[in-house]
This record gives structure tokens, C-alpha cells and sequence, in this order.
């Protein structure tokens, strides 16, 4: 999921506002509004309930273009970090701009897993809940394939069963092997490697579920594209 696609599942609420009172109906419209990909809950419901002391501002660019900021403080690599998203007020929509966390900018995973982790923070996600809602959270059911190294690299496949059972492999020249089964959470934290699972993408974390510092990523691929069999 791009950022557009992600900002393009954000859903309006009013329309209208007039010229000395956008900033104000900006904010107001993107509190009340409600991301497809986490029904029933308000944008405010889940910046409350994942960031500290949260901050709306509403403003211009140079450009003349319409800006929310959302900032806080979060938890970022299991240590307090301020964080600001960015959103474009348009007159059809919404595009969420920029990531930053402690003032550096954020690949767009990290805006990605940023949004999906609100959302659980917001729902008090623990699988507890009905069953019909949990499969319709799992990013897909069947398998994927995936291989972080490249041509060189190990494939690796997941399994989801509609039941949220989850199967990681690894896949050899001559054999399969089984890494780890258990029931799907996101993250996907294993003996096997720790994971962001979605519907086309696969992230590798760090043990908390973090996406790693970017400047990690220059050095290992932190993320790869799953394909169906």
C-alpha cells in the first residue's frame, strides 16, 4: 500500500469550509474523518490513543496548498521519540505527505505500519474479538512468496489459513523447511525473523515491531514484494 492509496482510504466527513476558516475546519474535518483500513474509529480516536500530548495544527504552505501537522510523542524503538505526520487537505480528499520521527524523515513503510499500528492501539486490538472481524484483518489467506536477499537470497513463503493460522518456510534447491507456525499477529514476531505483513509487501522489524532506522536500510532490504504461487 502506497502512501496515495493510503491517504485515498481516508474518508471525509464535511466539505465547504470557507477561506477564513480552513485551518479550523481542516482540522476539525480530519479529526471526525475515519481510514477505510480501520472502520467505526476517528482519526482523533486513534492519534489519542497511540501519541502523547498530540498536537493539531492547520496552516499553508508556501505553495498556497492546505496542511494538517499531527504531532506527539510515540514509541519508537522501545524509547520515547517525537513524531509529526503531514497531511494535504484537497478539495476531493486527503494526501498524507511526510513522516517524520524525531526529525528525520520516514520511508513510506514506516508511514504505512505507523497508521496500521494506531489503529490497533485504538481498536485495543488482541484478538479477542469476533472471528468474522479478525479474518477480515488478515492481509490476505493462501500463500505468498517473498526473498529478501535477491537472486542470491533464500525464498521464503507465508501461509495464512482463513483461521489466521500462520506458516513461515524457507525453500531450498532440494527441500522445504518449516520455521514457524502459530497464529497470525501483526507484527509477526518469530524465532524465525520478525515481520510487518501485508497485502503485497512484506517488512522486516526489530523485536518490537519497529521498522528499523532508516539508515539501516541502506544496508540490509527491509522490505520485499509477496507474490502468489
Amino acid at each position: 500500500m502506497n502512501i496515495k492509496t493510503a491517504v485515498g482510504l481516508l474518508m471525509l466527513c464535511s466539505t465547504g469550509a470557507q477561506a477564513g476558516l480552513l485551518s479550523l475546519l481542516d482540522v476539525a474535518t480530519l479529526k471526525e474523518s475515519e481510514l477505510e483500513m480501520c472502520p467505526n474509529i476517528s482519526v482523533e480516536k486513534m492519534v489519542n490513543s497511540f501519541f502523547e500530548d498530540p498536537e493539531w495544527t492547520g496552516g499553508k504552505a508556501a505553495d498556497g496548498r492546505k496542511l494538517v501537522n499531527v504531532s506527539g510523542t510515540i514509541t519508537y524503538a522501545s524509547q520515547p521519540a517525537r513524531a509529526m505526520v503531514q497531511v494535504w487537505m484537497q478539495d476531493d480528499g486527503f494526501s498524507v505527505e511526510a513522516l517524520e520521527i524525531n526529525g528525520r524523515p520516514q520511508p513510506e513503510g514506516m508511514l504505512v505500519l505507523l497508521l496500521e499500528k494506531m489503529c490497533q492501539s485504538a481498536r485495543g486490538s488482541d484478538h479477542t474479538g469476533d472471528p468474522q472481524q479478525q479474518a477480515a484483518d488478515l492481509p490476505f489467506t493462501g500463500t505468498r512468496y517473498f526473498n529478501f536477499g535477491g537472486e542470491n537470497g533464500t525464498q521464503q513463503s507465508i501461509t495464512i489459513a482463513p483461521n489466521g493460522r500462520v506458516t513461515l518456510r524457507s525453500h531450498g534447491a532440494t527441500s522445504v523447511s518449516v520455521d514457524y507456525q502459530g497464529m497470525y499477529e501483526n507484527p509477526l514476531l518469530t524465532p524465525a525473523g520478525n515481520y510487518r505483513v501485508h497485502a503485497d509487501k512484506i517488512y522486516i522489524t526489530d523485536e518490537g515491531g519497529d521498522f528499523p532506522d532508516p539508515s539501516e536500510c541502506e544496508v540490509i532490504v527491509c522490505e520485499t514484494e509477496l507474490s502468489a504461487p
